[in-house]
């Protein structure tokens, strides 16, 4: 039997619900706060208009569910591999009374694409796009190919990527480990991350090991992640039909300064 790749179990038991720590409609407020800025971004590229949106890799909603509260939203699809954060925004949507979203639990590779034609935006940020190579070679331009598709004309793609320059920065040869801290109310206090690049397939692989902030308890997870420069960027967009493309960045829109670090594209249709 095939083993299921590890980029595909990363999040299993993320925002579990039977084991969430600390105050549950806190945490969710911050999420909220925490996807303004994706709001004001798309508001500025969408101005006046209600859209349809399809975010890959949504997570626990938090992005759809703060489009919808500012009326942006005609109608929101978000996709989840991982059962717990799926369970998590289906819970969320029930409490808050949030009604323009479908959330579903799928695998964004194995997706049926003809139920999505007509979309105004594809949304793909927190490294969605930067897993799907090490799961299947050729996958990143099969989805860019596939959104394209689906979009209507002048629909755009976001797409948020990481450099990682702040890892590949401290590496000692090919490896490298280093602490992290959170803010409250994250549940989880410190990561530890363990980490080693393979240069020539320019895929990270790492390791992390996550400190509860106010109980004991551990959670690990392990990615492998295609390291995208913006050449490598413009290059898979233009491909996949894309034009018009953009570099930013931040979400207020900031003028591109370089791969290293975090920063967003823009494709049009």
């Amino acid at each position: 039997m095939k083993t299921k790749h590890i980029n595909l179990a990363t999040y299993d038991d993320f925002e579990k619900l039977n084991t969430f720590a600390g105050n549950i409609d806190a945490y969710r407020t911050e999420k909220l706060k925490s996807a303004a800025g994706h709001v004001s971004f798309i508001k500025k590229l969408f101005p006046k208009k209600k859209i349809t949106v399809l975010e890959l890799g949504s997570g626990n909603s938090k992005t759809l569910f703060a489009l919808e509260k500012a009326g942006v939203l005609h109608k929101g699809y978000g996709l989840e591999i991982s059962k717990s954060r799926y369970e998590f925004a289906q819970l969320w949507k029930k409490e808050w009374g949030f009604k323009l979203i479908e959330n579903r639990n799928e695998d964004a590779l194995r997706i049926t694409w003809s139920d999505f034609l007509g979309l105004n935006l594809c949304f793909i940020v927190d490294l969605t796009l930067q897993f799907f190579e090490a799961v299947e070679k050729g996958s990143s331009m099969k989805i860019l190919k596939s959104v394209y598709r689906s979009l209507e004309r002048g629909g755009k793609v976001i797409i948020e990527v990481d450099g990682l320059g702040k890892v590949l920065s401290k590496m000692h040869g090919k490896s490298v480990r280093f602490w992290e801290e959170f803010a409250e109310p994250d549940p989880w206090r410190y990561s530890l991350w363990d980490c080693a690049f393979d240069h020539k397939n320019k895929m990270l692989d790492i390791k992390k090991v996550f400190v509860k902030r106010n109980e004991y308890g551990i959670s690990e997870n392990r990615m492998v992640l295609r390291v995208y420069s913006k050449v490598d960027m413009q290059k898979l967009l233009k491909q996949a039909g894309f034009s018009h493309i953009a570099f930013y960045a931040d979400w207020r829109g900031g003028k591109f300064k370089d791969d290293k670090g975090e920063y967003i594209i823009v494709g049009t249709k």
